[in-house]
Parts: structure tokens; C-alpha cells; sequence
């Protein structure tokens, strides 16, 4: 199996790929000759970068994937900043014209760990899946929103984003007649029922805001409609901004549990029907990239196409549910950054990047690779 998913971008290039090698004969399934491999990159070129892309580009993925080569990704940003001053590049917040590139991979046994994905939509692996993805995009998406100070002037954005960050877990099967149901595997809530909202802001998300969140938030910011005494306007949450963050991650689950009934069909084809297989192995890879690529991109909170890069955490978080002795495995990543010279075509050079070709040094001011190995 070879699957992929590239998104292209006039700015960007999103690349996620699988490939999966399985030796059978209708006797005998020999384990010992699988071999998995998963891999991720994303490029991103843009003329006279400033600080504010970079960060929003790539901190979550630097922190998640390089924090041994990149202690603090805000630091290095800075000392590149001072960095560039010396080639012409003076005064703050000018990192020029810039060709980026993020790869990531992990041990094929991280994707060998879904093969025991269980057959019954009642386990609780697909409830504990269910909360993993709440957890990582509550995390996730509103770092990659909130830039800076200024953000939170945006009440009508911040609101409905502080209350989604303060819901519980939720893990509800949803009703067999739901179409949005694969097989009863999607747990999640009623976020779109007026009355559960209500009873759910009363019961978590109230003590939450004022005990947890809202004292964070005046630690970033001196505006007053984050005072306590403003719990009830934030309350009015039942916003479709709201609703769209809570309808995100149910397509999410959705997509995930769409991709577990994929590999339990191949699972289940019998070896003595190989073109089904081969089908149902096809399927499988569609549906698994489609969904940690793709999907990720479609988050109206953060720039375009933000989460992809996190894309194999997820799948990670995953695979830990169902071996939990993955937790010690890692991540092997390589971030580039070029700075091209000025009297270089960028837009030659970039289309040259994005199919696999680097500028030549004599092209460029500054090259550096941050890398991270794991077994």
C-alpha cells in the first residue's frame, strides 16, 4: 500500500503518506514480513516574512515534535531575527524572503498498533479515542488563534472560543438512527440542542471560566471584559462560532471512526479473496489520510492549514490506546529554513522547493536544519 494526501497551497504544500508492506498466502499471514511506515512535510514559502508567520506556521509543531533541538521556539526566533541583521535584513520583525520545510516521521509500529482495533462499537477505546481529540484540538487550537495581546480585543471570536475550551469530556453514543454515525463508533454530545448547552455551561463550564480560565487570560491581558463579572455575557455562547468548533471536532471522531471500520474490513477479508483485500487495504489509506491531513486543515480559528503538521500526534495518541507501551516512542524531525537573496525569482524558486529541488547556497543568506532522531 502507497496512500498520500498533498494539499497545495499558493503558499504552502501539506503532505501526509502511508505505506504499508504485507506479506500473506491463503495458508498463512506472516506477521514478521509487515513493515509500516508513516511519514509527514510541510513547505511554506512567503516573501518578506514577518515573525508573527513563522510562529503561527510552526510553534505547536516545533514544541511537539523538535524540543530538544528547539528549547524555545520564541527564543530562536529572536536570535534569527538579530541574526538576519547582519546580511541586511536590519530592524525587528524582518526575517525576509523565506522557504521553509517540516518532515516528520515515526516507527512503523505506531500504525502496526491499529491492527487490534477493537471489532465492538461499545468499546471503550472508541470513547477514550473520542477524548483524545477533544483534548488535543482544546489544546491545540487555541494556541495557533491567540498571537498575541491584541486577539483578545476580539470578544466575539475570544467568547465563544473560551467557553469551548472550557467544556468536559464528552462521550455519548450517539443515536443508531444519527446518520453522522459509523456503526454507533462516534461518541460525542448534543452541542446543537439549545437546552443541553445551557445545562452543560451550568454544571462545568461556569466554575471552569472563573476558577481556571478566566484568571489565565488576565494574566495575558489588561482588557476588562475578561473580569468575572462578565460571566454572563461570555455565557451567550451559542454562537455558530461556537457550534462550528464543537461541529469540527465531532467531524473529527467521525472521520477517525470512518477510518477504524476501513481497516477492520480489510482486517476481515479473507486472504482468499485478494482484489477485496487489496480494495478494502486502498480504502483504508484514502480514508486514514484524508483525515489527518485534510480534515485537520478545515478550522476557520486558525490560519489555514495551522493543525496539519499535528496531524501524527493524533495518530500516535491513537495507536497508545491500543498498545499502551508507545508512549515511550518518538517522533524523528527535521525543520529547515532558508532566507533567499534578494535578486533570487522567488516565485521560480519556490515552485522549485515545492517539487523537491533546494535553491543552490550561492542562492541563499541563510540555511539551518533543526533536527530530532527517536527510535
Amino acid at each position: 500500500l502507497k496512500a498520500f494526501d498533498i494539499l497545495k497551497k499558493r503558499r504552502s504544500l501539506s503532505k501526509l503518506s502511508i505505506e504499508a508492506e504485507l506479506t500473506e498466502s491463503t495458508e498463512l499471514r506472516k506477521f514478521s514480513e509487515e513493515s509500516y511506515r508513516t511519514s509527514y512535510k510541510f513547505q511554506y514559502a512567503k516573501k518578506g516574512t514577518k515573525r508573527e508567520y513563522l510562529k503561527t506556521r510552526y510553534k505547536l509543531a516545533v514544541d511537539e515534535y523538535l524540543p530538544s533541538a528547539v528549547p524555545s521556539y520564541s527564543d530562536y526566533l529572536d536570535e534569527l531575527d538579530r541574526h538576519l541583521d547582519n546580511f541586511g535584513l536590519l530592524g525587528a520583525n524582518k526575517f525576509g524572503n523565506i522557504l521553509t520545510s517540516l518532515e516528520v516521521s515515526m516507527p512503523g509500529k505506531v500504525i502496526s498498533a491499529w491492527k487490534k482495533l477493537p471489532e465492538s462499537p461499545d468499546d471503550n477505546f472508541y470513547k477514550q479515542m473520542s477524548f483524545a481529540v477533544q483534548r488535543r484540538l482544546r489544546q491545540w487550537i487555541p494556541v495557533a488563534y491567540i498571537e498575541d495581546e491584541e486577539k483578545y480585543n476580539d470578544t466575539d471570536d475570544i467568547y465563544p472560543l473560551l467557553v469551548y475550551m472550557s467544556l468536559p469530556m464528552f462521550a455519548k453514543q450517539l443515536d443508531p438512527n444519527d446518520d453522522d454515525d459509523i456503526d454507533n463508533r462516534v461518541y460525542y454530545w448534543d452541542y446543537d440542542k439549545n437546552s443541553v448547552q445551557k445545562q452543560v455551561f451550568e454544571s462545568h463550564c461556569r466554575t471552569k471560566l472563573l476558577s481556571e480560565i478566566l484568571p489565565k487570560v488576565r494574566e495575558a491581558t489588561t482588557n476588562s471584559a475578561y473580569d468575572n463579572s462578565k460571566i454572563d455575557e461570555i455565557k451567550g455562547f451559542s454562537s455558530l462560532k461556537f457550534e462550528t468548533l464543537c461541529g469540527l471536532e465531532k467531524n473529527i471522531i467521525k472521520s477517525i471512526a470512518k477510518t477504524a471500520k476501513a481497516l477492520l474490513n480489510f482486517l476481515h477479508t479473507p486472504v482468499t479473496e485478494p482484489e477485496e483485500r487489496l480494495k478494502a487495504l486502498a480504502e483504508f489509506g484514502k480514508e486514514f489520510t484524508d483525515t489527518f491531513n485534510d480534515d485537520l486543515g478545515h478550522i476557520n480559528y486558525t490560519p489555514k492549514g495551522a493543525l496539519r503538521p499535528l496531524g501524527l500526534i493524533l495518530i500516535k495518541d491513537i495507536a497508545e490506546l491500543l498498545d499502551p507501551n508507545l508512549g515511550a516512542v518518538g517522533f524523528s524531525a527535521m525543520l529547515e529554513m532558508l532566507v533567499l537573496k534578494s535578486n533570487v525569482d522567488f516565485g521560480k524558486a519556490k515552485d522549485k522547493f515545492f517539487a523537491g529541488e533546494s535553491p543552490i547556497a550561492a542562492e541563499t543568506i541563510l540555511q539551518q536544519r533543526m533536527v530530532n532522531l527517536q527510535s
